[in-house]
C-alpha cells in the first residue's frame, strides 16, 4: 500500500509494479542497473537482505514475474487528503523495457482519476518515458475499465497533476537523458530532474531553454551545436529559435540535488551541489537540496599517502584513511579531517550543518487540482 515516506520532498511512496519469484512465489524487488548512479542501489541492497538476494542485472529478470498490483492501485484511488505528493516506483524503474505498456496505461489512468494527488514518476530511461507520454487513447481505455463514469477529458496528456522526471548523476547521463525530458517539458508536462547521487560536476546550461521549430513543429532542448533544428535543419533565426514566448516551451521545473549515502558512498564535492543550486536559480526552477551525502568534501587534491583524488572516476570510492594528507595545488598539505566535512548526520541531510547558501529546500510545486 502507499507508504508515508521519509524522502523529504514527497509525502508518500507507492510501488504498484512488483516482482514475484517464479520458483518460490516470494515477493521481491527487481530492476536493471544502467549507469554509475546505480552502483550502490538501495533497492538492490534491500533485495539482498529481504528479497531473493539476486543483483539487479538483466539476466536476473528471468527469475521473476513482473506484475501490476491492482490492489495497490485501488488503495491509491481511495487516498484522501490535501497536499499528497506520491512518488511512484522508488524501488524499481516503471519505464524499464520489461514493464508492459498496459501496466503503464493503468498507472496513468489512476493518476488521471486522482486529480487531488500530485503524482511523481522518475526514470533513468527517459527515452521510453518520452515515447510513452505522447499517447492518450490507451489511458482513456484503461480509465473506462476502472471507472465507467470517468470523463475522457481527465486523461488528456499531459496530466495536469503529474510531474515526470529523470535521474542523472554526471554529465554523460545528463547529456543522454535531458533532451528526452525537454521534449516532455515542451509538450506541456511538468518536469523534474533528480541529480542524486551526484558523482561529478554537471553543467545544465544547454538544457535550460526550450526551443520550437516553426517549420516542422519540433519542440525540445537546444542541441548545443548551433546547427538549428535537429529534425529538419532549419537554421536558428529562420524559424527555429528561443521559444520564450511560446506557451509550450518550458525549463526544468524542479531540481533535486544530493550526494551519495550508505555503505561505500562516493565522495561528493559540495561545489557540484553549489553549482546546481545556482543553475536552478538561473533557470527559475525550484531546487531542493536533499543531502550532501556521507562523504562531502571541499576542494580537490591528491593524497600523499594513498594517491587518491576524491573526484577520480576510476576509483569512485573513498579510500582515504585517518593518516592521509591532502596536497593542494601549491604543494601545501591539509589533513584528511579538514578536507572532508565532519558532519554528524550519517547522510549529510541536516541543513543546519551545511553552508548557508546550500540550505535550499523549495517544495515541489503541487500539480494536483
Amino acid at each position: 500500500m502507499p507508504q508515508k515516506s521519509l524522502i523529504e520532498w514527497c509525502t508518500h511512496t507507492s510501488n504498484a509494479i512488483r516482482y514475484v519469484d517464479k520458483k518460490t512465489g516470494k515477493r521481491t524487488w527487481r530492476c536493471v542497473k544502467t549507469s554509475p548512479g546505480c552502483k550502490h542501489c538501495y533497492a538492490e541492497a534491500r533485495n539482498k537482505r529481504f528479497g531473493d538476494g539476486r543483483p539487479f542485472t538483466k539476466a536476473n529478470l528471468t527469475h521473476v514475474d513482473c506484475e501490476l498490483n491492482e490492489k495497490e492501485l485501488g488503495k491509491i484511488l481511495r487516498m484522501r487528503g490535501k497536499g499528497i505528493i506520491l512518488f511512484h516506483g522508488d524501488m524499481t524503474d516503471y519505464f524499464g523495457e520489461w514493464v508492459p505498456g498496459e501496466y503503464l496505461d493503468k498507472l496513468f489512468a489512476v493518476m488521471a482519476l486522482t486529480p487531488h494527488i500530485t503524482h511523481v514518476v522518475l526514470t533513468k530511461r527517459a527515452e521510453r518515458m518520452a515515447e510513452y507520454c505522447d499517447r492518450t487513447g490507451d489511458v482513456i481505455d484503461a480509465m473506462s475499465q476502472i471507472d465507467t463514469s470517468a470523463p475522457e477529458v481527465m486523461a488528456c496528456m499531459p496530466l495536469p497533476n503529474a510531474i515526470v522526471g529523470t535521474s542523472i548523476e554526471d554529465q554523460a547521463t545528463a547529456d543522454a537523458r535531458l533532451p528526452h525530458l525537454g521534449q516532455l517539458g515542451a509538450a506541456g508536462w511538468r518536469t523534474m530532474v533528480s541529480a542524486e547521487p551526484a558523482v561529478a560536476a554537471i553543467d545544465l546550461a544547454k538544457f535550460i531553454g526550450a526551443y520550437t521549430c516553426y517549420t516542422c513543429g519540433y519542440r525540445g532542448f537546444d542541441t548545443g551545436d548551433n546547427d538549428g533544428c535537429p529534425e529538419c535543419g532549419t537554421i536558428r533565426g529562420d524559424g527555429f529559435g528561443d521559444a520564450e514566448n511560446d506557451p509550450r516551451a518550458t525549463t526544468i521545473g524542479h531540481l533535486v540535488v544530493g550526494g551519495e549515502s550508505g555503505p561505500g558512498a562516493r565522495p561528493c564535492n559540495i561545489e557540484w551541489i553549489r553549482s546546481l543550486v545556482q543553475q536552478a536559480k538561473a533557470a527559475e526552477a525550484r531546487c531542493f537540496v536533499k543531502q550532501l551525502g556521507a562523504n562531502p568534501y571541499i576542494g580537490a587534491g591528491e593524497c600523499k599517502v594513498c594517491g587518491n583524488t576524491p573526484e577520480d572516476d576510476e576509483i569512485g570510492e573513498l579510500r582515504h584513511g585517518k593518516g592521509c594528507y591532502v596536497v593542494d595545488e601549491d604543494g601545501g598539505g591539509e589533513s584528511y579531517e579538514s578536507e572532508f566535512l565532519d558532519l554528524k548526520h550519517p547522510k549529510g541531510a541536516d541543513p543546519s550543518e551545511w553552508p548557508e547558501d546550500l540550505r535550499v529546500r523549495e517544495p515541489l510545486m503541487e500539480a494536483a487540482r
